[in-house]
Formats: C-alpha cells, sequence, structure tokens
C-alpha cells in the first residue's frame, strides 16, 4: 500500500509534531491506484482528493510503499470511512492515553492510516491504531 507523510508550518500541524515530541511528519494519507489521497483532515473530515492538491498544502512530504497483503480490501475500508469526522481527540492521546476515549466514526490520519493497513492484512502495532502518530507510523514502515 502507498502511504505519504507530510508535514506544514500551520499552527495544527506544529501543535502534532510537538505533542509527538517534534517528530518529523504531522500528517499522512493512503495514495490510491487513481492518483488521490484518503486523508483524515482536521477541519473536513475523511475526504478523497488528487494527489497534487494534496502535496501542495505541505511543505515537505515523502511517499512510501509498505507491502500488504490485500492493498485493494484496505483502500477500500478507507473509502467506506470518507465522510466520517475527524478526531481532535487523537491529539491529546498522543500526550496521554488516558485524557480521551476513542470514537469509532472519527479517524485521526494515522489512525486512519493504520487502521486500513491492518484491514489489508498488515498490522504493525500491538497497541490500538489510535495511539499512533504519524511519525511513528512513518518509523514502522522499515519495521517490516
Amino acid at each position: 500500500m502507498r502511504l505519504i507523510y507530510s508535514r506544514s508550518r500551520t499552527p495544527f500541524g506544529l501543535l502534532v509534531r510537538a505533542a509527538s515530541w517534534w517528530g518529523q511528519w504531522s500528517h499522512c494519507g493512503i495514495v490510491t491506484g487513481d492518483g488521490t489521497v484518503i486523508h483524515a483532515h482536521a477541519l473536513r473530515g475523511v475526504v478523497e482528493e488528487p494527489l497534487p492538491e494534496f502535496a501542495k498544502r505541505y511543505s515537505l512530504h515523502a511517499l512510501v510503499d509498505v507491502s500488504a497483503p490485500n492493498d485493494d480490501i484496505g483502500i477500500a475500508w478507507a473509502r467506506e470511512r470518507i465522510g466520517d469526522g475527524y478526531d481532535y481527540g487523537g491529539i491529546v492521546r498522543y500526550i496521554s492515553r488516558k485524557l480521551s476515549d476513542h470514537s469509532p466514526r472519527r479517524w485521526s490520519c494515522a489512525e486512519l492510516v493504520e487502521t486500513a493497513l491492518t484491514a489489508a492484512g498488515c498490522v504493525r502495532w500491538r497497541c490500538e491504531p489510535h495511539e499512533v502518530t504519524p511519525h511513528q507510523s512513518y518509523i514502522a514502515r522499515a519495521a517490516l
């Protein structure tokens, strides 16, 4: 499955990076075979948009291929989440897992990516996907 990791200099991007101990990345998404990106956007929830439109909002980005047994299932799972809300509690959970509960119809970018990978048959974490930051998701790319 192809993933994209990015960062921006916006206050929200800086907040995500600070909450993850200044990890390199503040956002991530799933790149489809159609050239679109499915991701959880803080103001719009889970959306799908063309890759060039996604990339122009960020000061830095990297494309990463992660081996998953069934990419199509992971992408289909993510597409079913389009229209779901953004999980603002995700940033709070990056700081302390005890401060916020996960909502099943709200997604942060990293939990959307990691849950789609799990649906595709690639489990990379022992913890719940909603406990993973974008930077941790990126680091795990080399663990497989």
